[in-house]
């Protein structure tokens, strides 16, 4: 189970599933390895073998709430999508409702093929596995995620965009803004701190008017006596329940100080961060060894810098 859950943090998929297998082909009933590779299949976009572990294990976990909401949504994926188009390339597979949106196909696969190519050549970094798309109407989208009315996609392993009455320029913001995070989650697993997460999330999403907007929302906060804990943004998002500004200072909060990482020490630092942080390294940790900033420090620096900017 410990060496599975390793390789499964270094986004090592076939030698996890290989682990977790080995461990069932020792105990077929052992709950934890077949929710870890209901995770796997779900990661690669095979949701009838990662719903068929998750409710094995569901019937060895009764109790388990999470785990039942999880088989839910799942459920509810399945049924919305039955009737959906698949296409797919080397990178990505893209599930649609062809008959609504026949025209979605070229411009979806096309557009996640340059946010690859794009991120990719700016920090060296590539997913390792075929990453599955969804897209659904909004009502499917809120009844499948559970989200937030003010999102406008979602990555939980698999990426999830509701496109009723899309326009081409904003789902292209939102296809790198959820490629990325798919990006980051393969690089590092679950040890990217969320304010990195997003920041960089809206940093490639190439949104340049947008994010001009939130960095200059993010300054008016700060120089009005609001000094954000990074490490707390994402409680404070939690606090903010559907509040559309609570919302929004928090993600300019993070882009800012994204913004602030990458060009105070460029993309290369950021890169070696990330490589860090994917041989098992905390965020701290990774900062320090490539930079020589503590989490204290970088934090003040940038506080500094935001406040030195508006004088």
């Amino acid at each position: 189970m410990a060496l599975g859950d390793l390789y499964l943090r270094q986004s090592r998929y076939t030698d996890a599933g290989n682990a977790f297998l080995d461990l069932l082909f020792r105990d077929a009933d052992h709950p934890g390895a077949h929710i870890k590779l209901g995770e796997i299949n779900y990661l690669k976009g095979e949701t009838e073998k990662a719903l068929a572990h998750w409710q094995r294990a569901a019937a060895l976990l009764p109790n388990d709430k999470a785990l039942g909401s999880r088989i839910s949504k799942l459920e509810r994926q399945q049924k919305e999508s039955r009737r959906y188009e698949t296409v797919a390339d080397h990178l990505f597979t893209v599930q649609f409702d062809g008959e609504k949106n026949p025209q979605l196909r070229n411009l979806v696969i096309e557009t996640l093929q340059d946010a690859w190519f794009e991120i990719g050549q700016s920090i060296n970094a590539w997913p390792h596995r075929q990453i599955a798309v969804t897209l659904l109407t909004r009502q499917a989208f809120f009844d499948v995620t559970g989200s937030p009315s003010w999102a406008g996609g979602i990555y939980e392993g698999q990426i999830k965009i509701p496109v009723s009455g899309y326009d081409a320029e904003r789902l292209k913001v939102v296809l790198y803004h959820e490629y990325l995070h798919a990006l980051v989650f393969d690089l590092v697993s679950d040890r990217c701190p969320w304010w990195l997460n997003e920041g960089l999330a809206q940093y490639f999403s190439r949104d340049d008017a947008i994010n001009a907007r939130k960095i200059e929302i993010a300054r008016k906060s700060i120089l009005g006596g609001n000094r954000p804990g990074l490490e707390n943004l994402l409680e404070e998002l939690k606090t903010a329940g559907n509040d559309p500004q609570k919302v929004l200072t928090a993600y300019s909060h993070a882009l800012s100080a994204t913004d602030f990482l990458i060009r105070q020490m460029g993309l290369y630092t950021l890169q070696t961060v990330l490589e860090i942080m994917g041989e098992g390294a905390d965020f701290e940790a990774a900062l320090m060894e490539s930079s020589g900033y503590s989490m204290s420090e970088f934090e003040a620096e940038w506080i500094t810098t935001v406040r030195a900017a508006s004088r």
